[in-house]
């Protein structure tokens, strides 16, 4: 894989130099194609917004591709492009994959159906906001 400086998620999405090569890391939110094509969004934590990395699945190895499952941490090398689509200014078609890191469907975020019970109750604040807001009583401020 060429080297080439990692730039944040955050930083990329700000930038505006349409062609250059990037490299971004991170973890893989969603992966979804079809027989040409797959659409990868990628997020490394430094912002909430994910980035959308196109892979030309004729460019890459079937056998690595497989590896890249929700949770997977990856490494891209690409050209940053306008998007096509909705939703975002930026995309990188990707030119090299490395993955760092796989995640199997046994783990709770891997894009596998989760019950309340897989969740661990002391520690999520999702799960304690959640049930926080079901069980609150929106008591309107009594006037006078």
């Amino acid at each position: 894989m060429e080297k080439i400086g990692r730039t944040k998620i955050v930083d990329l999405l700000k930038r505006t130099d349409i062609g250059a090569m990037v490299n971004v890391k991170g973890w893989v939110r969603t992966r979804r194609g079809s027989k040409q094509v797959n659409f990868i969004a990628l997020n490394d934590g430094s912002t909430i917004n994910n980035l959308q990395i196109v892979v030309d699945l004729a460019n890459f190895d079937e056998e690595m591709l497989k590896l890249i499952t929700t949770g997977a941490c990856i490494s891209v090398n690409g050209e940053m492009v306008e998007s096509v689509g909705s939703g975002q200014k930026v995309e990188v078609q990707a030119r090299e994959i490395e993955v760092l890191g796989t995640c199997d469907n046994t783990y709770p975020s891997s894009g596998s159906a989760m019950t309340v019970n897989a969740l661990n109750w002391s520690t999520s604040p999702l799960v304690t906001s959640s049930f926080l807001a079901l069980t609150t009583l929106n008591v309107p401020p009594s006037v006078g």
